[in-house]
């Protein structure tokens, strides 16, 4: 880049004064002479040249190593500088260099992020002494410049200004006790002090610092100022969690102060409401951390919260400390007891959502540490009201109280029949309640059941009847499975087989209806991940005669029934599974399924708790490589993802199979073992748990992008846009060998196409195209995550863009099962472009007569008379 070491010369011209710059420059004041500013105009040119660079680092991102190494030194060089519009804009693009650095750096492999970090570390030294310095005796605007940089410095990562930290705070805290300062200027310096008090840790301060600290932001909170106040308070709340970390009796003194100012503040009715609602905080901070040393001050200020609680404007914070005060377990909150209940019930009715959330989350809270002196039923029957699907994260946070309740106050049973569990057992009807968010449900009726064991029977009637109805979604009948077994589980005894015993013999009916089926399936599936049901009679028959079921729900819920109850008894079910699935050759995708669930269920469970022994993994292993020579599709792909979720539990053993079956004659087989290798990549978990494993591998499989068979190289390629995805830095010392295997794939051929009978009609379908959108839209994952790779032959990865972007034979003679196809390949491609004018724009601007003619060429088309909605739909898209 050599407009950026142009640009950092150019920083370096200054007609009146030297360019040489020593440590002593620090020390020395300035003496060159007199300096007239209508003398010199290469302030310009310096100044210019500072825009340049922050523009050069928007423009290329990517190379901000090579940006940092040719200009950085010189920037802090000229921080000598004596225009102060030009150091200003040195300072400025300093900050940029260095919120880049911070916004990249996830990004950056490993290298590169120590180079640019080292470059950085090179200079903070200076940088620190020369903001010291300048804090001291410069104007506001430098001051302004100077808070900005060292608040991107002290946030950097990788940055160590740790040694420097203490230096920093006695000349923050000078600042902050100077009352000419501006404002503005002093909200700027609480937010730096912040980041200060944030770095590694609690040690960067001794004892007699921070009581100095207190001591001067005490001061700031009285200032008539509210911004200054505000942030005074908001500063204070960091340093009070230090010194709770490192108690010493010198404190003593000052946390009164603290608290005195506080509750002056909070009670105060001619105040601004950011300093009132801090200082409520700050009171609840100090009772939380600090209850022993304010003996005889915490009813009083608690007292004084709670009326607060009761003014509109200051609501929501004075509940949120309450809950925070409650939390703590420290304090007797008896003071406010019976009244703040009903307060906080109220609120539960309220329409703002902020202060519903606060309000139930303390009453939580109170629940959790039994602090809840009163009036149980007007908390429960309003917390009952938010269980609904209308906000699902409340209506969870409402049940997760209703058993902390069932634990702590068995007094309000009756209060929960009556008014939660009719609400509960609404909201499993909603198809909204999916995943995690199924557990406050169990949660609820398991503490139920343990509570009131003769009332399970009603229970698990009542869910029945809910999953049992005709209309009910599938995601329904899951969630209300989980809620039975929950209840089967929560009761003591032989309750889960007995009622497994039930399920199965209901199954086993003829005509039994296929929702029926499928919730008893469901039940057993349930059952069976916490307990093993082989003891039950007929259970694997049972459901493997659903798999000959004419309903594609029935053989589905089968398949994943048989995975989940298997895998609590490995050593009676898997030969069962494999016999079958040497006898039924058509049942052969479902098994699959089923293993599967197996495989996930080791995968849920640690390696001490998993069933899955090394004979089971490896006859698993054996009987997919077997399977995976069909040509049926489906069933390559469910042997592919078997097999990369088994990688994930054993990396080194799966790993060094699928190298060995890369090789195979088989392409099915070849593959079948890339595929694998990509589902597991998607889990950035391989890399940490077998990183050199995983990494030595690498090249085996992308290698077969050069693969004769189109479906083997077609795997491949995808396998590199994930890996261009989630292990960028594993990838890049071949990363240009691959990519040059990559552009191999967008080649269009015309032996490739070849002519179809559909009916009457004879269509073209090109073969190859599947390759060729995998190809383009890995490409465009490359421009977007390693252009710095692409670089170097950004021309030639334009043309071959340019080249995706033409049409190679006539579309209207295509194929339609290849149409989408097509024109996915084109949406990628001109996705591509789009971001080549914003990297490469000289490039594109050069080729732009080979690239309008397929723009122009697209927004001409037009389709036939007789065209379908959705082919409008697709060209309007392009």
């Amino acid at each position: 880049y050599d407009e950026d070491e142009d640009s950092a010369e150019d920083m370096e011209i200054d007609e009146n004064g030297g360019d040489d710059f020593e440590e002593s420059d620090y020390e020395d004041d300035y003496d060159d002479g007199v300096y007239s500013d209508d003398d010199d105009t290469s302030w310009k040119v310096r100044k210019a040249a500072a825009n340049c660079l922050v523009a050069i680092l928007h423009a290329y991102p990517q190379a901000l190593n090579t940006i940092l190494e040719a200009s950085f030194n010189t920037l802090v060089q000229r921080l000598k500088e004596r225009d102060e519009g030009v150091k200003c804009e040195i300072l400025s693009t300093l900050q940029s260099f260095l919120a880049k650095f911070s916004e990249q750096n996830s990004s950056l492999d490993k290298q590169t992020r120590e180079k640019c970090a080292a470059i950085i570390n090179g200079k903070v030294g200076k940088l620190v002494k020369s903001s010291l310095k300048e804090l001291g005796s410069a104007s506001s605007r430098i001051k302004f410049c100077y808070i900005s940089l060292l608040k991107e410095l002290v946030g950097a990562p990788d940055v160590h200004i740790f040694q420097y930290a203490s230096d920093l705070l006695k000349k923050v805290q000078s600042l902050i006790n100077d009352k000419n300062l501006e404002t503005n200027l002093k909200v700027e310096i609480f937010l730096l002090l912040r980041d200060l008090l944030r770095l590694s840790d609690d040690n960067a301060y001794n004892t007699k610092s921070l009581k100095e600290l207190l001591s001067t932001l005490l001061a700031s909170v009285d200032e008539k100022s509210f911004k200054v106040s505000a942030e005074a308070f908001r500063t204070l709340f960091r340093a009070l969690e230090i010194i709770y970390k490192r108690w010493d009796t010198m404190y003593e003194n000052v946390i009164v102060d603290i608290y005195d100012t506080a509750f002056v503040q909070m009670t105060s009715t001619d105040i601004d409401q950011d300093v009132r609602e801090e200082s409520i905080t700050c009171m609840g901070l100090l009772l939380s951390l600090f209850p022993s040393h304010l003996p005889g001050r915490s009813d009083k200020a608690i007292q004084a919260i709670f009326d607060r609680a009761k003014s509109e404007a200051t609501r929501i914070t004075a509940v949120k400390t309450l809950a925070k005060i409650a939390s703590s377990g420290q304090i007797d909150l008896s003071c406010v007891s019976g009244k703040l209940e009903r307060e906080l019930a109220t609120y539960l009715k309220k329409a703002n959502h902020t202060l519903r959330v606060s309000a139930l989350t303390a009453l939580s809270t109170l629940v959790e540490t039994k602090q809840l002196s009163s009036d149980i039923d007007c908390a429960v029957e309003n917390a009952s009201n938010l269980i609904h699907d209308d906000d699902i994260p409340l209506a969870s946070t409402a049940m997760h109280m209703m058993c902390k309740l069932i634990a702590n106050y068995p007094v309000s049973l009756p209060y929960i029949e009556t008014f939660a569990k009719p609400k509960v057992l609404g909201l499993i009807q909603s198809p909204l309640v999916q995943g995690g968010l199924v557990t406050p449900l169990q949660s609820f009726f398991s503490m139920l059941t343990k509570a009131q064991p003769s009332c399970s029977e009603e229970l698990l009637l009542s869910i029945e009847t809910i999953g049992l109805g005709e209309h009910v979604k599938q995601n329904v009948r899951k969630t209300a499975a989980k809620c039975i077994a929950s209840i089967c589980h929560a009761v003591e005894g032989n309750k889960c087989v007995d009622y497994s015993n039930k399920s199965i013999e209901l199954i086993s009916k003829d005509q039994v209806p296929d929702h029926r089926a499928v919730l008893s399936l469901l039940c057993l599936a349930e059952i069976g991940r916490e307990s093993n049901l082989s003891g039950c009679d007929g259970i694997d028959s049972t459901i493997l005669n659903c798999f000959e079921s004419s309903s594609e729900d029935v053989r589905g819920t089968a398949a994943y029934a048989l995975g989940r109850v298997a895998a609590q008894s490995l050593d009676f079910f898997l030969p069962k599974i494999f016999d079958h699935m040497e006898s039924h050759l058509k049942l052969r995708y479902l098994l699959l399924l089923s293993l599967k669930e197996i495989i996930a269920s080791a995968q849920s469970v640690s390696q001490q708790q998993s069933m899955l022994t090394e004979s089971h993994f490896s006859s698993i292993q054996n009987a997919l490589f077997r399977y995976c020579e069909t040509e049926e599709e489906a069933i390559r792909i469910m042997c592919a993802e078997c097999l990369g979720h088994m990688e994930l539990l054993k990396p080194a053993v799966v790993i060094a199979s699928l190298v060995e079956y890369l090789e195979s004659e088989q392409p099915n087989v070849r593959e079948v073992a890339v595929s694998a290798f990509r589902d597991a990549a998607n889990d950035e978990q391989l890399a940490i748990k077998a990183k050199d494993v995983f990494e030595s591998a690498i090249p085996h499989f992308l290698h077969k992008m050069s693969d004769p068979e189109l479906k083997v190289k077609r795997a491949a390629v995808l396998l590199l846009n994930v890996l261009l995805h989630y292990h960028l830095d594993a990838i890049r010392p071949f990363l240009s060998e691959m990519l040059a295997l990559l552009y191999k794939g967008t080649e269009f051929k015309k032996e490739s196409l070849r002519e179809v009978m559909l009916g009457p009609f004879k269509q073209i379908v090109d073969d190859s195209l599947i390759v060729r959108r995998a190809a383009y839209e890995c490409m465009h994952t490359a421009v977007n995550r390693c252009f710095e790779n692409i670089q170097p032959e950004a021309d030639a990865f334009l043309d071959l863009i340019i080249s995706g972007l033409a049409d190679h034979y006539d579309i209207s003679k295509t194929s339609h099962l290849s149409l989408a196809d097509h024109y996915s390949l084109k949406m990628t491609c001109y996705g591509i472009l789009a971001k080549l004018c914003e990297l490469h724009p000289s490039g594109c601007v050069s080729k732009a007569d080979l690239i309008l003619p397929p723009l122009y060429k697209t927004l001409i088309y037009k389709l036939k008379s007789d065209a379908v909605k959705q082919e409008q739909e697709r060209l309007e898209e392009v």
